[in-house]
């Protein structure tokens, strides 16, 4: 007779709250819930890949890209500062831009892009960024730190 033992099979083991010999809990480590922000923050690959979509829409800024795909600033801005792509705004992103795919999206698998379309997204992925805190001018499209009045000469 073999009576049922939660200990026979090893999946079936519960160690939750147990600590090993050096005091850390069994299995993984508890996770806040919190999606983590990729370390090179706004170079992330992702966060590129997304400017390069925006790019190539034509849409300047991420009011209108958010605008566009129907979702909050606050959504696409998490994207461009690190974290990562919602399954939600991936969707919408792929529907906005017909070819992108989600393998390119998360991950930057070119292998379901149609050619034209990946080589367009590869130039604006690899097109420099001006450097952070220096905005454009609107009426000249200069940078605004060398649009500055000069003092009179008397």
């Amino acid at each position: 007779i073999v009576l049922p033992c939660p200990f026979h099979n090893p999946t079936e083991l519960d160690f939750q709250g147990l600590k090993r010999m050096d005091g850390n809990l069994f299995g993984p480590s508890p996770r806040s819930g919190m999606a983590l922000k990729h370390p090179d923050g706004r170079n992330s690959p992702t966060a590129r890949r997304l400017r390069a979509v925006m790019a190539l829409l034509g849409d300047p800024t991420q009011d209108a890209f958010a605008s566009r795909l129907g979702v909050e600033k606050k959504r696409i801005n998490n994207a461009l500062v690190g974290y990562p792509i919602s399954i939600e705004v991936a969707q919408k992103v792929k529907l906005a831009l017909s070819g992108v795919t989600r393998d390119w999206l998360y991950d930057g698998d070119e292998g379901g892009l149609p050619v034209s379309l990946r080589d367009k997204l590869r130039e604006e992925e690899d097109r420099p960024r001006r450097p952070q805190g220096v905005r454009l001018n609107d009426t000249t499209g200069r940078d605004r730190r060398h649009h500055q009045s000069l003092p009179a000469h008397r």
